[in-house]
């Protein structure tokens, strides 16, 4: 996880944590996943400002959180 995303409120990593779940959980059952995208964004209401990271596969998740 990119430490950088509002160390204050934890939002922030909460939410790329379940967004992480939903993408990359290999081996979760399907309802699992889509909790984990439920919960994602239900979170994005909570951020303080738009978290970014230089990291590629961060800014894609953030990219889909951010277009659900």
């Amino acid at each position: 996880m990119d430490t950088t995303f509002e160390p204050g409120s934890g939002f922030a990593r909460a939410t790329l944590h379940v967004m992480w779940v939903y993408k990359y959980a290999r081996y979760d059952p399907p309802a699992i996943r889509t909790e984990a995208k439920n919960i994602a964004v239900r979170f994005k209401n909570y951020f303080c400002a738009h978290p970014t990271s230089p990291n590629p596969l961060v800014q894609a998740l953030l990219a889909e959180l951010w277009n659900a």
